[in-house]
């Protein structure tokens, strides 16, 4: 009954096993979760863990001061002992931007999805490898039920050592979420969530941390650059007239030397699907920009423009996504 409730690209099919792994996975982050105050009376509490969790309250304070939903979650802790939280699964068309969607019956489409077993998530990936899609699977270490359970902060948003920046802005990330979801619309929502986030983060931080906060982000920019390039770059071929074998064996020069700008990790795939990802996170920049500054910097206009034009966002797509942004601009005057 699952398998005719929601739409799959081919090769990325999910029947119950998935709603069970999810369920079981969600079960598993219940049973292993701890108030927060639980956990740093336990002396046996990593160091780093213990100054993270501490901050936990001063950062769920800051958010709603700020205009965003206050829900129950990041008031327990897992610690999940592995390096990410759920593997994600991605799939795009091998010769041009068109990335694959899951959708689900009332919260909508995705152009990933999750999986809490990363076994199963490789088995996807070369499922749809073999039907002829780029395809791709990424450790995440933030998960949000965007505010339908209680969310724990988990492990792996601190990391091996304290991290003063990834905590505070995930936090952020998963409050706008939490504050501002559109349905089946994942490229303006984690696109949303993004800016929001780094437009807060270095405020939260004051001017010393924020100044740090301020460089790694930069240097982060500096990268996402290179990416942003080589996706213009590899758009432009696949619009171009060239056979479908020329355009093949010029992608993979592209990404090749992609691997060698960025030092790629060996081993981590990169393709269509890994750059549409990216492009889900990074897209209406300087719509986003434009509409901030309209509005002054006030979060809560700035989310109601974004809510009142969701149709009209709706039917832009992810293509038209930065116009659209930036002539809702109008609608908040700057005060």
């Amino acid at each position: 009954m699952f398998a005719t409730a929601c739409s799959t690209p081919r090769g990325g099919e999910i029947g119950p096993g998935y709603l069970i792994q999810a369920a079981a996975g969600q079960m598993e982050l219940f049973n292993r979760s701890r108030p927060i105050a639980e956990a740093l009376a336990d002396p046996r509490l990593k160091p780093h863990y213990r100054r993270a969790l501490e901050e936990v309250p001063r950062i769920r304070e800051f958010v709603r001061t700020r205009g965003l939903k206050q829900t129950s979650s990041y008031q327990d802790f897992v610690d999940l002992e592995r390096d990410a939280a759920v593997w994600v699964v991605s799939a795009c068309e091998p010769l041009r931007f068109e990335a694959q969607r899951w959708s689900f019956p009332v919260i909508g489409g995705f152009s990933y999805i999750g999986w809490f077993d990363r076994t199963r998530a490789l088995r996807m990936r070369d499922r749809l490898e073999k039907v002829g899609f780029d395809a791709d699977v990424r450790g995440a270490a933030a998960y949000s039920t965007l505010g339908w359970f209680r969310d724990p902060v988990l492990s792996t948003l601190i990391g091996s050592e304290h991290d003063p920046y990834r905590l505070v802005e995930t936090l952020i990330h998963e409050s706008v979420h939490a504050t501002l979801h559109l349905r089946s619309q994942s490229t303006l929502n984690e696109s949303l969530a993004q800016f929001v986030a780094e437009k807060l983060t270095p405020e939260y931080l004051g001017p010393d941390a924020g100044a740090g906060y301020l460089a790694a982000l930069e240097r982060s920019r500096n990268r996402r650059e290179l990416l942003s390039k080589a996706y213009r770059e590899l758009d432009e071929l696949y619009s171009s007239n060239e056979p479908d074998a020329s355009k093949l064996g010029r992608k993979q020069e592209r990404l090749a030397r992609l691997r060698a700008e960025l030092s790629w990790p060996e081993g981590r795939g990169l393709n269509n699907a890994t750059l549409v990802q990216f492009a889900t996170y990074e897209s209406g920049g300087q719509g986003f920009e434009a509409l901030w500054k309209s509005c002054a910097g006030d979060l809560r206009a700035f989310l109601k423009v974004v809510r009142d034009a969701e149709a009209e966002l709706a039917r832009a797509g992810d293509a038209d996504l930065e116009r659209v942004l930036a002539s809702l601009a109008s609608r908040c005057p700057a005060k």
